[in-house]
């Protein structure tokens, strides 16, 4: 991770990073006050649906009810973006902040997935999942900023691909 941040810094000029600071920082405001309870319910009610063996009906009703709070989240994301675009003399566009949603969206899937092998006692998949993570969100912001240029977008990208290819 520290490598990761180093190899951004040194990609990124300073406004750049800072506007992929303050980004990155709406994703995570909105996965722990839209998704994070839930997600954390995960860890609660496991056992019990374990022992019932329920765990599909449990994953089916977490997924539908995160649906709902990343769609919640999503609107508040481009209604954020949009007033940052209309008043702000920073160069984001509207597409970046569609680019936070998918972020959003893919990060939730990741720590939904990774919540249920917490839960499930699997931790050496965990570890591994996180560790991969660890690794190919920098290393695919770094490809998509050598394709696309340097830019708080392209990082944003990369990471939602890093995420997409971990949690498949």
């Amino acid at each position: 991770t520290v490598l990761g941040l180093k190899i951004l810094t040194t990609l990124l000029s300073p406004d750049a990073y800072s506007e992929l600071a303050l980004l990155l920082g709406l994703a995570e405001l909105c996965l722990g006050f839209f998704c994070g309870p839930l997600l954390q319910s995960l860890l609660r009610f496991y056992p019990q649906a374990a022992k019932e063996s329920e765990i599909p009906a449990l994953r089916r009703l977490a997924s539908r009810y995160l649906t709902r709070s990343v769609a919640a989240a999503a609107v508040f994301v481009l209604l954020v973006g949009s007033i940052w675009v209309a008043r702000s003399n920073s160069l984001t566009t509207y597409a970046t902040f569609v680019l936070v949603t998918a972020y959003f969206a893919v990060d939730v899937v990741r720590v939904f997935e990774t919540n249920m092998l917490n839960a499930s006692r699997r931790q050496v998949e965990c570890s591994v999942r996180s560790r991969a993570d660890a690794w190919a969100r920098p290393a695919a912001a770094v490809l998509v900023i050598v394709l696309l240029g340097p830019s708080p977008a392209s990082v944003l990208a990369g990471y939602a691909v890093g995420s997409v290819l971990v949690t498949v």
